[in-house]
C-alpha cells in the first residue's frame, strides 16, 4: 500500500482475520466472487 498499489480482494467467503476491528472496505476493493468478470468497473469507481 506504501508503494502506491491498490489492493483488491475477491470475496470468497473466507474468513479475514481481524474482521471486528479492521474495516477492509476502507483498506482495499472487495469485488464479489460472482462479480469478478467486472472487476474493471469496481477499479474504476474506486
Amino acid at each position: 500500500m506504501s508503494l502506491g498499489r491498490i489492493l483488491i480482494y475477491i470475496d470468497t467467503w473466507a474468513n479475514l482475520p481481524f474482521i471486528d476491528e479492521i474495516n477492509y472496505k476502507d483498506l482495499f476493493i472487495i469485488i464479489p466472487f460472482s462479480k469478478r468478470k467486472y472487476i474493471y468497473k469496481y477499479i474504476d469507481a474506486f
